[in-house]
């Protein structure tokens, strides 16, 4: 695999690891960070879409004359017997940092062995920072990528144009086996989207205070997750030289896996990833794609501050270690060529479908299969979502004019803040909703994003009503899709704690391209009775402060 080298702004050169702790966001960024602590740098925390690079013992920033002395321990695992904290186990403190972060006891046939579950969920899943993404908005993973099983014997993977990925980029930075467990196994599947259902129950902002005094608050998140159960798997890993406490025996401590084979699953035999893009030869790459792919060095560094380049195609952080993963029974899923065939049982028919047949048609009309509908993973059965109709008709008439199509449109519940209540709709208490929508530019990488908030709580009889509140369209700008959805969080956090209104602060201060589309007059008193003629003005002024930005 050719990778792409990079170096991290704050470590020395050859510097080792020695601790990994709690993931957060500090007031006013836009990022996620994890606690870090090496050898000799003083830095004490790196972006949070390292993890797929980040293992305890390896050395970082290596020069080409590093040398690290391994030696590896294997074992087969039978079973999961429990859940503990570092303290749990009485591990030392580092630096003064109690060790809270979590780790799985698995019984092997070498007994009991403590693995830290950021490191189980890095080796099943976490191959390379776009999936880290994914593992905290996992509605994306179900926009870029449809499953298709049309019998049992196959699985194809269709790769949408928002994943914003070549099929060369896609083969740099995903195993296409191990991203096929992710997808559609269903013990894979359920354990990947468990990531993100720990991180909405157990975040939590903490209280912090500015120097003017105005509260402020960290979110801090322990990285958990329910594992599959992998019995039967073989580990090869790298333990650490002190070991832990566990039922008042010592227990070994894994600090970083070298190999996760014979993985049990339940996936087809064979495995297909496709895309029209990639199968239609007449496509043309755009220049700016052409540019970001030769702009990128051999050698880049990843700066806090600089985070974007994270999130760009042709810089994605992907582990480099020498990790290996196998599932048992042996599978090798592939990416599919014009000239590559599959073989298929559609409607009780044997039938025979090629590259080039995807190339011209859409792959759910040759199966005779649905298109698989994605939905938020936060939003409650109380929401009323047809708020957001008009809005949403807006963003058609949008996604149908010329170099813009739709990436993704989704309805996602405010998260409360402090002591605020505005995530709440009065007087029920119902939960206040935002309706997402992506746009993406067909000639670029780039992507437009709409944020559109229902007040429809504040829409008062009389207009002179001191409850009336009036918020326009957030539109934004970034530089690829990656970087928009990451943005949609923390932005919707920072607009709760400024009691409704849009955060111009946090978007100046993470230089994030914004601009505020101002609502059609019905829509404030009667959102539900815009008539066509006013929904396509709304819809072409929005367009208007698209190009503002």
């Amino acid at each position: 695999m050719d990778y792409k080298k990079y170096k991290i702004k704050g470590i020395e050169d050859n510097d080792e690891l020695l601790y990994l702790g709690k993931l957060f966001r500090p007031p006013n960024k836009a990022d996620w960070y994890i606690q870090v602590r090496f050898k000799n740098s003083e830095i004490k925390s790196v972006l949070a879409s390292l993890i797929p690079d980040l293992a305890v013992g390896q050395q970082y920033n290596r020069t080409e004359n590093a040398q690290i002395p391994t030696q590896i321990t294997t074992f087969a695992w039978r079973k999961i017997v429990g859940n503990k904290s570092g303290v749990d186990l009485q591990l030392p403190p580092v630096d003064g940092i109690k060790r809270f972060e979590r780790y799985l006891i698995v019984e092997t046939n070498k007994g009991y062995v403590a693995i830290p579950q950021l490191e189980l969920a890095r080796i099943l899943f976490l191959q390379n920072s776009k999936i880290f993404h994914y593992a905290l908005e996992p509605t994306s993973l179900a926009i870029d990528f449809y499953t298709f099983t049309p019998d049992s014997e196959n699985l194809i993977v269709q790769v949408n144009p928002t994943a914003q990925l070549t099929k060369g980029q896609f083969e740099r930075i995903f195993n296409a086996n191990k991203f096929a467990y992710t997808l559609a196994d269903k013990a894979g599947r359920k354990a990947f989207l468990s990531i993100n259902e720990n991180f909405l129950k157990y975040r939590k902002s903490i209280k912090g205070k500015t120097a003017s005094n105005r509260d402020t608050y960290t979110t801090w998140w322990t990285f958990g997750f329910d594992a599959p159960t992998l019995h039967g798997c073989v580990l090869s890993a790298k333990v650490l030289k002190y070991g832990g406490i566990f039922k008042q025996n010592p227990i070994q401590i894994v600090s970083e896996i070298t190999s996760l084979s014979k993985v049990p699953h339940s996936l087809p035999e064979t495995i297909r990833f496709v895309s029209r893009d990639w199968l239609t030869t007449t496509v043309k790459k755009s220049d700016d794609a052409k540019r970001e792919e030769g702009s990128t060095p051999e050698l880049y560094e990843i700066d806090d501050e600089q985070s974007a380049s994270t999130f760009l195609p042709a810089r994605i952080v992907e582990s480099k270690s020498s990790s290996e993963f196998s599932l048992e029974p042996s599978r090798s899923a592939n990416t599919l060529t014009k000239s590559g065939k599959i073989r298929l049982v559609v409607n009780d028919t044997e039938r025979e479908v090629s590259g080039s047949d995807i190339a011209s048609t859409d792959l759910p009309d040759i199966l005779g299969l649905a298109v698989p509908v994605s939905t938020s993973s936060n939003t409650s059965d109380m929401a009323d979502v047809s708020v957001f109709d008009k809005f949403r008709e807006m963003v058609n008439i949008i996604a149908q004019k010329p170099h813009f199509a739709l990436a993704g449109f989704e309805t996602k519940q405010l998260s409360k803040v402090g002591h605020s209540r505005v995530h709440l709709k009065k007087p029920n208490k119902a939960p206040r909703l935002s309706a997402i929508a992506h746009l993406r530019d067909t000639s670029t990488l780039e992507s437009f994003t709409l944020i559109e908030i229902d007040l429809s709580d504040y829409i008062a009889a009389d207009n002179c009503s001191k409850d009336t509140k009036h918020l326009s369209t957030l539109v934004f700008k970034y530089g690829c899709l990656d970087e928009a959805r990451s943005r949609v969080d923390p932005i919707l956090l920072s607009l709760v704690d400024n009691s409704l209104n849009w955060p111009r602060e946090f978007l100046k201060k993470n230089k994030i391209k914004s601009a505020f589309a101002r609502h059609p007059p019905s829509l404030s008193s009667s959102p539900f009775n815009m008539n066509k003629q006013l929904v396509t003005k709304w819809a072409n002024d929005t367009i208007k402060t698209i190009n503002r930005i």
